[in-house]
């Protein structure tokens, strides 16, 4: 027989994720105010709450401060949160020639960290058990089990999905030949995802910002430009998965050839090893004898993950360079913002944790643009050396928040 609406479990499950979200958007709230927020009676917010707080998943706060309000008569608001200890996940994040692999609570608080260097004869089979190997002396070292892991989550970069001989169709990747490895390892769920769709849950679920930015582009500048939009606190994928591919946005019709057969693409413009190679081109003791003398006019010694350090020394061929890229900059930034009208522009990178570059590129925007629109322009509150945290995020939220708190199939 067809049987159609939602159970009973979908919707307690439901409603204890809503109240995940609000606690995770809001900061600690009351019961009363979460009723109101939810449009639930209060004795139905109450009955669960009290149950996830029975479960560890949430705890009382304690009350509502009223210093320097008036007294109220009547019961006291008691603030209830997310048990950020209630249970931990695993965040893998394979970027360029490193593993980044971090192990954090519910609220994205670090427990411990581990950097593992890709050696050249490295296969997939040998990289994972790298990664496994980390894994369990992590808990280990943390006296946790499995059972209080939710899960893990690991993010790749296209070079990692390349690296892996993994099949892409349709822009969707197949991630089920490391799942099964994975899984033949742990007795725990792992979900897959791109390094940036990652990031952009982290800046919304970790960055401690009370309420989040409803709506955001997350850019991030390596190898490669990568960008997601953020539409009420979740991604956007598109129609097609296809959603926010900036990398190949014309910026600069007259520009250097893309792979891609056109001209002037972001990628070619902006990217990490587009600039280092501009810098290699010119490195002479002429044209950046500031570079040339600190490098000791040793070519080999230049750095991709360095470039934009390079700009700020002051060479005058660098900064000739910086400012052209300023300008397709300036034309990338504003066509974005005409089409996603965001609320914030975050930036992940090595450059924008330079706070003498970004102050730089915010005032260049400003004088371009306007200061409303340079008020838009943020860096990412994560730093590079903590990039596994987007596989915490997603891990987090499938098996944590999607899940309204139940861990397993058991616990509902």
């Amino acid at each position: 027989m067809e049987q159609n609406g939602i159970s009973k479990l979908d919707l307690k499950r439901r409603n204890r994720m809503q109240i995940i979200k609000l606690l995770q958007q809001q900061g600690p709230t009351s019961r009363i105010d979460l009723s109101a927020l939810l449009e639930l009676t209060r004795a139905a917010v109450t009955i669960i709450t009290n149950e996830m707080i029975e479960q560890g998943v949430l705890y009382e706060k304690g009350e509502v401060s009223t210093v320097g309000q008036k007294a109220s008569r009547g019961r006291k608001k008691i603030l209830i949160d997310i048990n950020r200890n209630y249970k931990f996940a695993f965040g893998i994040a394979l970027d360029h020639k490193k593993i980044f692999i971090g192990l954090s609570n519910i609220g994205g608080e670090v427990l411990e960290k581990r950097v593992y260097e890709l050696r050249a004869n490295d296969t997939k089979e040998s990289m994972m058990q790298q990664i496994f190997i980390n894994m369990r002396e992590m808990m280990t070292n943390n006296c946790l089990t499995e059972q209080q892991i939710l899960g893990a989550g690991i993010c790749l970069n296209r070079r990692a999905i390349r690296f892996l001989n993994l099949k892409v169709e349709q822009n969707v990747v197949d991630y089920s030949s490391l799942e099964r490895m994975f899984v033949r390892e742990f007795h725990m769920p792992v979900v897959f995802d791109s390094i940036i769709t990652g990031l952009a849950a982290a800046e919304i679920d970790f960055s401690g910002k009370y309420p989040p930015d409803k709506s955001a582009v997350v850019i991030r500048f390596a190898d490669n430009v990568d960008a997601t939009l953020v539409v009420d606190n979740e991604i956007y994928r598109g129609y097609h998965n296809n959603a926010m591919n900036l990398g190949h946005m014309i910026v600069n019709p007259d520009g250097k050839p893309c792979r891609c057969g056109k001209r002037g693409c972001a990628v070619c413009e902006f990217s990490d090893e587009s600039v280092y190679v501009d810098i290699v081109n010119m490195f002479s003791k002429e044209r950046t004898p500031n570079l040339f003398a600190a490098k000791n006019g040793n070519p080999n010694l230049l750095r991709v993950a360095e470039v934009h350090e390079y700009v700020l020394l002051g060479d005058e061929g660098v900064e000739e360079l910086f400012d052209q890229r300023l300008k397709s900059f300036v034309l990338f930034l504003n066509n974005l913002i005409a089409i996603t009208d965001p609320q914030r522009i975050i930036f992940c990178g090595h450059q924008f944790e330079n706070e003498v570059f970004m102050k730089r590129l915010k005032e260049y925007v400003a004088r371009e643009l306007g200061s409303e629109i340079a008020d838009m322009v943020a860096a990412s509150y994560l730093s590079q050396d903590h990039i596994y945290l987007s596989g915490c995020a997603l891990a987090i939220r499938r098996f944590f928040v999607e899940r309204g708190g139940f861990g397993t199939k058991a616990e509902e």
